[in-house]
This record gives structure tokens, sequence and C-alpha cells, in this order.
């Protein structure tokens, strides 16, 4: 019975049989032509591999796809069924107040109608006095000060930082 190999295990196997290909031909044990044909044959393997590992991706890509549109569509059903339950709890409500009734109770559950409490609306920030400012948020402009940077521009306190390399699959 055939032992089936990880990509790890194959690539680890594939850098082995490299060094010893590459050592043999330093060493003119064999020729450029046999050097080839060798790492051409060895990497089918990884190819195949590969390509395997690839097509595993894709389908759970496509789960996950499939999961989302699930998602999606629940999402939907339940917004409708809050829609539907916020246009019932308005009706009761209206309903009620139309007929002056405040509280209804019942072997269930008690019906009743709460007064609105009062809110603060803020209407303009700047007419606002400090003492009642809570938090200050600053927000910086990392694509301007990225680009500033890439133009030659010495922007303190900040740097370039590059990001992880990433596979793509088509």
């Amino acid at each position: 019975m055939s032992k089936i190999l990880s990509l790890y295990n194959i690539a680890t196997e594939y850098q082995r049989i490299l060094e010893e290909l590459i050592d043999a031909l330093d060493n003119e044990e064999i020729t450029q032509e046999s050097f080839n044909d060798t790492l051409d044959v060895i990497s089918v393997d990884v190819e195949d591999k590969s390509l395997n590992v690839a097509a595993y991706y894709k389908n759970i890509e496509k789960e996950i796809e499939v999961m989302k549109e699930y998602e999606n569509n629940m999402k939907s059903r339940r917004y409708a069924a809050q829609n539907k339950l916020e246009k019932l709890r308005e009706y009761l409500k209206s309903n009620m107040q139309r007929c002056d009734i405040t509280k209804i109770k019942g072997p269930e559950f008690t019906i009743s109608i709460r007064k609105g409490i009062d809110s603060v609306e803020i209407e303009n920030t700047e007419l606002i006095p400090k003492q009642y400012v809570k938090d200050v948020t600053i927000n910086y402009d990392k694509r301007l000060i990225k680009q500033a940077i890439k133009d030659g521009v010495d922007v303190p306190g900040v740097c370039l930082i590059k990001s992880k390399d990433t596979l793509i699959i088509k």
C-alpha cells in the first residue's frame, strides 16, 4: 500500500533531491541535461500535489460562498421578520394611544406605553463648550502619508512596512 505524502513532505523531498542534484552537477557526476530531466520529473509531484491542494482550496471557497448566500438569505428573512415585528409594535401602540389606553393586563403578559425620555441631539459641535467634550478622536490619512513617503517626503513618526506575500488561486 502506497503512502500518500503531504505537499510539505513532497516539497521537503524535492529540496533534498535538488540539493543532491546540484552537488552531483557541481562534482560533474551528472550532465546538465540529466540534471534538467531529473528536475522535470521530480517537479511533477510538487505541481500535481499543489494543484490538488488548490482544488481542495477552491472547493472550500465554494462552500464558503454557499454559506454566505445562506447567511444573507437568513439575514434578509430576519430583517423582514424584525420589520414585521416593529410594524406590529407600532400598530399596537398607535391603537392603544387612539383609545387613550396606557396599560393592558393579560394572563400571559402586560402591555403598557411608557412616556418618552429626553435625549440630546447635537446640532453644531463647534458651539459646545469644551467641558462637555468627552473624547477626541484623531484619524490619520494613511494613503496620503504613504504617497508622501514614496514621493521622498520625510514624515516623522511613521514608517512603511511591507505586508506578507499572498497566494492567488484563480
